[in-house]
C-alpha cells in the first residue's frame, strides 16, 4: 500500500502507528498480509514499502515523510529495487558506479536525459521529493486478459484439450464484461511439461475478430478451431490457457458495415442473464466445456479462506 503526505493531509497522530492499523485491518478483513510506504512522492512511496518488507525494525510500516530518514533509507535501497528502473538501465548505471537509489537521486539530470529518457529524469527528481507521477485512484483498465491453469492430470486428446480451452474463454469473457471492455484478438495457447526438455511443445494459435466483442458466445465459438490447431498427438499437455488482446472499451467498439446489430444486442442481454446466474459462483456453462472434466486443476492443498467465506469458517468441539 502507497501513500503520498498530501493524501494524509490534516491526519491526527503519528503516520506509522496509521499505517500499523491499516495493516492490521487488511489482514482481518482479507487474510492478505500487506506492507505501507508512506512519502511525499510516489517513487519514495515504493521505496518506503520496499524497506518496509525487508526491515524487521520497521514491521511493515515505514514513513519516509521527513527529510532526515530519506537519506539514509535511499543509500539502502539498490538502484535495481527502484520503481522504474529495469534490468538494463540498472546494468548501465552500475557502469559508471551508481549502485543505490541515493546515488541516482545525486546524480546530474542532464546526463540521465541524455543516457536515458526523460522517465528516468522523472524518477531522480522524486527521489529527490519532487512530485511528477500522480497516484492512480482508479486502476487503468486492462491491456490485456490471460486465464490459464494447470491441470490435474496431463491432457492426451484434443476434446479435453476443447473442454479446457472453452472454459478458460468462458471465463476471460467474464472478466471482459466485468470491466466494460471487448476484445479484438484471442489467443489460445497449450504447453507439456517444460521441465522434460525431452519432450517439451508449446504451441499458440490466435483468431482476430472483425468486431471486437464481449460474447462468452463468440469466445467460446472460435476456441474449437484454434484447439486444433495447437493440439499434436502424442504429446501429454500439463497446462493450457487463452489471452485476450487488443482490447477496447465497450463505448469505444468500431464496427464493421455489416455487423448485425440486432443479434448484438440479444447477446448483450443473454450475457447479463448469464452473469446474473453465476454472480454466487459458476452454475450456468456451456456444453463446449465438458461435463466430467477429469483434467481440471486440483485444489486439494489450497488453504481455506478463513476470514473471507462463511462455509469455511473454523469449527471447534
Amino acid at each position: 500500500m502507497l501513500f503520498r503526505y498530501e493524501s494524509l493531509e490534516g491526519f491526527e497522530g503519528k503516520l506509522d502507528a496509521y499505517g500499523q492499523s491499516l495493516r492490521k485491518t487488511v489482514l482481518q478483513w482479507t487474510g492478505i498480509p500487506v506492507s505501507v510506504g508512506i512519502a511525499r512522492t510516489k517513487t519514495l512511496a515504493k521505496v518506503a514499502n520496499h524497506l518496509a518488507k525487508k526491515s524487521d525494525k520497521a514491521a511493515g510500516v515505514l514513513d519516509l515523510t521527513q527529510d532526515k530518514y530519506i537519506a539514509a533509507a535511499l543509500e539502502r535501497t539498490p538502484v535495481e529495487e527502484v520503481w522504474g528502473v529495469g534490468r538494463r538501465i540498472a546494468a548501465k548505471l552500475h557502469k559508471v558506479g551508481i549502485v543505490n537509489a541515493k546515488q541516482l537521486a545525486q546524480a546530474d539530470t542532464r546526463w540521465i536525459q541524455k543516457t536515458f529518457s526523460v522517465m528516468a529524469v522523472r524518477t531522480a527528481l522524486e527521489l529527490r521529493g519532487q512530485v511528477c507521477f500522480g497516484l492512480e485512484e482508479t486502476p487503468q483498465p486492462n491491456q490485456n486478459i490471460c486465464v490459464s491453469r494447470s491441470f490435474g492430470q496431463p491432457v492426451e486428446s484434443r476434446e479435453q484439450l476443447t473442454e479446457a480451452l472453452s472454459g478458460y474463454a468462458a471465463r476471460a469473457a467474464e472478466k471482459l464484461r466485468a470491466q466494460g471492455l471487448c476484445v479484438q484478438t484471442l489467443t489460445a495457447f497449450a504447453m507439456s511439461n517444460r521441465f522434460d526438455k525431452a519432450t517439451a511443445y508449446y504451441n499458440a494459435a490466435s483468431h482476430i475478430f472483425d468486431t471486437a466483442t464481449d460474447s462468452s458466445l463468440e469466445l467460446v465459438k472460435v476456441v474449437e478451431p484454434l484447439a486444433g490447431r495447437v493440439f499434436r498427438k502424442g504429446v501429454r499437455f500439463k497446462k493450457a490457457g487463452v489471452v485476450l488482446s487488443g482490447l477496447v472499451l465497450h463505448n469505444q467498439v468500431q464496427r464493421t458495415l455489416f455487423d448485425n446489430t440486432s443479434i448484438r444486442r440479444r447477446d448483450s442481454r443473454l450475457m447479463t442473464t448469464l452473469d446474473r446466474l453465476n454472480a454466487g459462483g459458476r452454475q450456468v456453462y456451456f456444453a463446449a466445456e465438458g461435463i466430467d472434466k477429469p483434467w481440471q486443476t486440483q485444489f486439494n492443498h489450497r488453504s481455506a479462506c478463513y476470514t473471507t467465506r462463511w462455509d469455511e469458517l473454523v469449527q471447534v468441539g
